[in-house]
């Protein structure tokens, strides 16, 4: 794969973190306001907020690119300074925008934060997933087309 397809294919990942980083968001401050401030109402400006805090938290996805495969050892480390970096900027950009002001709904923000990062990191892993049992079916039909 060229370096185009790379940054085309990490694009296209972009975008798709992003509407499901932004739809997991909403999601959590249903919850969240269902649970705690159940008459609350949430404001077009708090769903900006929401929004811009999605992009920034697509942002630390670029440690990820590389012009090459990464070996499992880059993979855990990038992985854990993904999560650091993402923590840091999106706590501090939550703290400004007031999404966040006491230790209490730091530490829930916080435990959102984690909980977004999971599921995502766990779609995307369950599509890998299916795309290598996709592969992996193919391969074994030309093994069994070439051995007849």
């Amino acid at each position: 794969m060229d370096n185009m397809d790379r940054i085309i294919t990490e694009i296209k990942y972009g975008i798709r973190d992003f509407v499901m980083v932004y739809g997991f968001a909403v999601m959590a401050t249903l919850v969240f306001r269902w649970l705690y401030h159940i008459d609350a109402t949430i404001s077009l400006d708090y769903l900006r907020n929401l929004l811009f805090i999605s992009l920034a938290g697509i942002l630390p996805r670029l440690v990820y690119y590389t012009a090459h495969e990464l070996t499992e050892i880059e993979l855990l480390v990038r992985d854990i300074l993904h999560t650091l970096i993402l923590v840091v900027v999106l706590m501090t950009i939550g703290r400004y925008m007031g999404l966040w002001d006491d230790f209490v709904s730091g530490a829930y923000f916080f435990v959102a934060l984690i909980c977004i990062d999971f599921a995502i990191r766990f779609l995307g892993y369950s599509k890998d997933v299916a795309i290598a049992a996709k592969i992996n079916k193919k391969l074994k039909e030309r093994r069994a087309q070439s051995e007849e």
